[in-house]
């Protein structure tokens, strides 16, 4: 007839195969051992719950309702999910042919877990939410964004990439943390943001293509180097013990995150935007640029430069007791301030400050005491 047939409640096996013209939107679904020779080779839910063990040889279109169980894509099968949002409570998928994502969330709880070892295509702006945290998403192969221009999110859940997360359009964000290794592609114009949660390097990541991935929330932990092309625009970044030169910094910039903890320039650190917490030493023969980009900020922290300070175009954000201390040589070559957002800001000079190539003014404002045991030039 014209109208419809579905099943909507209650709990129905399937022995064989589906019946034809029969809607699956609601209830629980089990497949026999038997169900079209053993496995998934055509089958569509919009609203069910698939119960059990399954895997789909051929194409599985889910719109709508919860996997209770697990499901496993083989080679050559396929996954299309699209429609409204989808379950996958205390629920295993596992992907080694295609996952075709093109409408709906899909959602889950801390014992859900993604695992994807082929290619998983994104063209929607939907996002993987898992709640709390503790669930996990395992890349090992390829997940991509096509097509869609917004931003797909991966929230409430550990993402664990050693394949390759390739942005060709619009944005992946990153919510809750992970261990990054593996590779970020961005292509023009497209972003990868590491947006919140807690990362860290497994095997050191390959960072790719010409759009952007960017540290832009959460806490990085950079264990025994940064990877290029990787920009620290927001976010807390961390210096392992074995960071560089046995946890001292030789080659760093920093776009806008807050540097946490107490570190030794021995190189190069470049810094445009964003804080520091806790102290920065500038040794002997290293550099500290401080150049134009936006306000930084040194809330009680404490910068001490016996090596050359080139100040460019950025503005000294000082706060609760923060102290700048140079016994080295600090260039001025903009027209800059250091400016105290409340406590007792002090700039002591032991050595040579120096203003050249410029002829406005260098301003300390507010309260911020200078005092001087060295050479103003």
């Amino acid at each position: 007839g014209s109208g419809a047939t579905e099943f909507n409640g209650g709990t129905l096996t399937l022995l064989n195969d589906t019946a034809p013209g029969l809607y699956l939107v609601g209830g629980t679904v089990v497949l026999g051992p038997s169900f079209q020779g053993g496995s998934i080779t055509n089958l569509a839910i919009s609203g069910s719950t698939l119960s059990g063990t399954n895997t789909v040889t051929g194409t599985f279109n889910w719109t709508g309702g919860s996997l209770s169980g697990q499901l496993t894509v083989a080679l050559n099968g396929v996954l299309n999910l699209s429609g409204s949002d989808k379950y996958l409570s205390g629920s295993t998928l596992v992907n080694a042919g295609q996952v075709n994502w093109t409408g709906g969330n899909l959602y889950g709880n801390a014992t859900s877990v993604v695992t994807n070892n082929n290619l998983w295509l994104v063209q929607c702006d939907g996002q993987i939410g898992f709640g709390n945290g503790a669930a996990t998403f395992v890349n090992n192969g390829i997940l991509r964004k096509t097509a869609a221009t917004g931003t797909t999110t991966l929230t409430g859940l550990l993402f664990d990439n050693n394949g390759t997360l390739d942005a060709r359009s619009g944005a992946f964000n990153l919510n809750s943390g992970g261990t990054l290794s593996g590779t970020y592609n961005t292509a023009s114009g497209a972003f990868i943001n590491f947006n919140g949660g807690s990362f860290a390097f497994n095997a050191f990541p390959s960072i790719t293509g010409a759009g952007t991935t960017r540290l832009t929330g959460g806490t990085l932990t950079l264990v025994s180097d940064f990877a290029p092309g990787l920009l620290l625009e927001g976010g807390t970044v961390v210096l392992g013990a074995a960071f560089q030169n046995a946890g001292a910094i030789n080659n760093l910039t920093n776009l806008g995150a807050t540097l946490s903890g107490n570190y030794t320039v021995t190189g190069a650190y470049t810094w445009a935007a964003g804080s520091l917490s806790g102290s920065l030493t500038v040794a002997r023969n290293a550099v500290l640029k401080l150049v134009s980009g936006g306000n930084l900020y040194c809330p009680g922290s404490f910068l001490t430069n016996f090596g050359t300070v080139f100040w460019n175009g950025a503005t000294l954000v000082g706060s609760s007791g923060a102290a700048f201390v140079n016994n080295g040589l600090w260039l001025e070559e903009s027209d800059d301030q250091i400016y105290d957002n409340g406590g007792s800001v002090t700039f002591i000079n032991n050595s040579t400050f120096r203003k050249q190539g410029t002829y406005g003014t260098t301003t300390f404002n507010g309260s911020v005491a200078f005092q001087n045991n060295g050479f103003v030039d």
